[in-house]
């Protein structure tokens, strides 16, 4: 008994740690690691419509949530979106995810002025992941 805590207790200190640290990001800014405007650029047009398509599914299929009218975006116009914003390269560091709450905002009708205020959100949002990034890699 003795042996086999001694072999689990830093499996599971480690897994406790790794949980701990994955979910303290800043709200509203996405898990995805790379999936920012340069791994979307990179992707083929049909890589990008199967991407948006099983987003949208997950989202369907999935318990109601504050995301779940994602799902009601057809893929083309998502894609579009997408592709538009990221044309900006200001935009380039903002995750996909959030990305695409903000194209459906707009797609939805959102104000000029509650847009602009998303996408400085987002924009600052993106910098200061990515800064932890940068000081984290410095730590090591």
């Amino acid at each position: 008994m003795k042996r086999f805590l001694k072999l689990a207790l830093p499996v599971i200190l480690c897994v406790a740690f790794y949980s701990a640290t994955a979910f303290a990001a800043p709200h509203h800014v996405s898990q995805a690691v790379g999936h920012d405007g340069t791994w979307w650029q990179s992707k083929s047009p049909i890589f990008r419509e199967g991407f948006i398509s099983g987003y949208r599914s997950g989202f369907a299929r999935a318990k109601p949530s504050g995301r779940s009218d994602i799902a009601s975006i057809k893929p083309d116009q998502m894609i579009d979106g997408l592709n538009t914003f990221y044309k900006d390269f200001r935009n380039m560091n903002v995750q996909v995810e959030d990305t695409m709450d903000y194209v459906k905002d707009e797609l939805n009708g959102k104000s000029d002025a509650d847009l602009a205020t998303e996408l400085q959100t987002l924009r600052k949002n993106a910098a200061d992941a990515q800064a932890a990034a940068q000081d984290a890699k410095g730590d090591q």
